[in-house]
């Protein structure tokens, strides 16, 4: 008999920034008591990904059509669910331009922020304004 193991995959998520501005999104796919919380872009590792920063090249992509070269990685934030720990992998990327092509599927909404202003933001988990002032504390 097979067992359907429940994995709590990693995620991969990008700080991007462009002249002074960050990039906050909300996700089409939240759970329900996330629904319209701001988080960052990215998503979840997938097995046939080969690398942290190939999930995360192939998630701009797919969520706004983003081409970009990936920065240094901020850290790593865990979450628990019930027993289950996943991490968010996060990177500073530059966006080479402040137009992004959205998908609708994947994102709802995408707005450029300062960096000040995310901390006024409902963010989804909570550590997504310490992540930020980590990408400007580096510029």
């Amino acid at each position: 008999m097979s067992q359907n193991v429940y994995r709590y995959r990693d995620t991969v998520r990008a700080v991007l920034t462009y002249e002074g501005q960050v990039l906050m999104v909300q996700h089409n796919h939240m759970r329900p008591e996330n629904r319209g919380s701001w988080g960052l872009p990215g998503g979840t590792v997938e097995d046939s990904d080969a690398s942290l920063t190939d999930t995360l090249l192939r998630e701009l992509h797919e969520e706004m059509q983003l081409k970009v070269q990936i920065g240094r990685k901020l850290g790593a934030w865990p979450q628990q669910r019930d027993d289950l720990t996943r991490h968010h992998h996060v990177y500073h990327v530059i966006a080479p331009s402040p137009h992004i092509v959205r998908d609708t599927n994947e994102l709802l909404t995408a707005v450029w922020y300062v960096p000040q202003a995310v901390n006024r933001l409902w963010t989804t988990l909570g550590w997504e304004p310490q992540a930020v002032q980590l990408a400007f504390a580096s510029e």
